[in-house]
């Protein structure tokens, strides 16, 4: 089952995004990736309005994603916790 939703996850950031993994979607909303542990690059990232602009979008959209998926399929909120909880 946890597969199963981790490929529906994956379904739809894929068509905006190019991928799921974290860098790959930084590298298509800023251009490139960047070395976060450097202060220099949080700088910089900080400097083109990332946190203001480009990533709260994308935080929505990709926060958005697992109530959609529950609503798709039918999962109580119940069922979602007992799979995380083992």
């Amino acid at each position: 089952m946890t597969h199963h939703l981790a490929g529906k996850f994956s379904d739809k950031l894929i068509p905006e995004y190019g991928s799921a993994v974290y860098r790959n979607m930084e590298t298509k909303i800023m251009g490139r990736a960047h070395y976060l542990a450097d202060s220099d690059e949080r700088k910089k990232i900080h400097d083109l309005g990332a946190h203001v602009i480009r990533y709260p979008e994308a935080v929505g959209k990709v926060a958005r994603c697992p109530s959609e998926i529950m609503v798709v399929e039918k999962l109580p909120l119940d069922s979602v916790k007992e799979e995380i909880d083992g």
